[in-house]
């Protein structure tokens, strides 16, 4: 498609497998990901991806969506209106790819089956012809060779604690610090398996939880997007070792009515962070798993620092 590195991809995408792969096919090829809350409001998503000029050339987002919020109550998430106001508001984005079906889609904007075909088919076309296949693969390679130690690979937004939130570049190298100080100070190893629930948009969810078990070759259990109850219930169908959430997120799983009835033996350790909690909040963290901790973080790091 004639990216490049240094280029930015923007998504507003919860935490789909496919949202995973498509970051990690940029980082391979120096291109730079860039995860927005889905919680973003119209003018604040046309703030964030202003703030990329001119190097943001591509969108991702989900059509009309009709979700719940962490209470249970219904909401409409807008989208392609959102999608509409970057369109007009950053003309430097050029290719908008929505998960949706094609007739779904705005003209101009590419449904993501349409794009997985195209992407399959030139796949088959290079595949049958040994020559054109071994010079794509070349290409790549050489692509990937570009990509340093302290080249920035990542976006994540600061949350705005003074001011308006800021993109914070992370690197390779920060990346892959944070990944190695995180499994040495909370002991996870390849026979982990990490509860990832958080949203990609959050260092929480992509350096420090997701990233570190890739690294550490452990197992990563994904949800979609935050639910008490399917939090529960991973914990209990997965045997789930290891899970960090704020504060606030553990208060909700323990009000559940049922919460006594899921398995979580299979814990080993649980994580909490962003938020100061009360001696009563540590002592029923502590019957859910043996090991118990925080750390203090900054996005600027690339997640926990200390």
């Amino acid at each position: 498609m004639g990216y490049k590195k240094g280029d930015i991809i923007v998504s507003m995408l919860p935490l789909l497998l496919e949202h995973i792969y498509f970051e990690f096919a940029c980082f391979k090829l120096g291109i730079i990901f860039c995860p927005l809350d889905v919680r973003l409001k119209v003018e604040e998503t046309v703030r964030c991806v202003n703030l990329l000029d001119p190097d943001a050339r591509m969108y991702l987002h989900p059509d009309d969506t009709d979700s719940e919020d962490k209470l249970g109550r219904k909401k409409l998430y807008i989208f392609k209106q959102i999608a509409r106001a970057v369109r007009k508001n950053c003309p430097f984005v050029k290719d908008f790819i929505q998960f949706s079906l094609q007739e779904d889609a705005d003209k101009g904007t590419q449904g993501i089956l349409n794009f997985l075909k195209e992407a399959k088919d030139n796949w088959l076309k290079y595949s049958q012809d040994s020559k054109t296949f071994e010079e794509k693969l070349k290409k790549i390679d050489e692509f990937a060779s570009k990509v340093k130690e302290d080249d920035p690979i990542l976006i994540i937004y600061t949350t705005g604690t003074t001011g308006f939130p800021k993109p914070a570049m992370l690197t390779n190298t920060g990346i892959v610090c944070q990944n190695f100080c995180m499994a040495k100070g909370f002991g996870i190893t390849s026979d982990d398996r990490m509860l990832v629930n958080l949203p990609p948009s959050h260092v929480g969810c992509q350096t420090e939880q997701l990233m570190t078990t890739i690294f550490t070759g452990g197992i990563s259990v994904i949800l979609h997007s935050f639910k008490p109850d399917r939090t529960m219930k991973a914990i209990n169908d997965y045997k789930i070792t290891a899970f960090g959430q704020i504060p606030s997120l553990f208060v909700m799983e323990w009000r559940l009515p049922d919460y006594d009835q899921y398995d979580i033996s299979s814990l080993r350790f649980a994580l909490y962070g962003g938020q100061s909690v009360s001696k009563k909040f540590l002592e029923k963290l502590a019957t859910m798993a043996p090991n118990i901790g925080s750390g203090l973080g900054l996005t600027e790091m690339s997640g926990f620092v200390s």
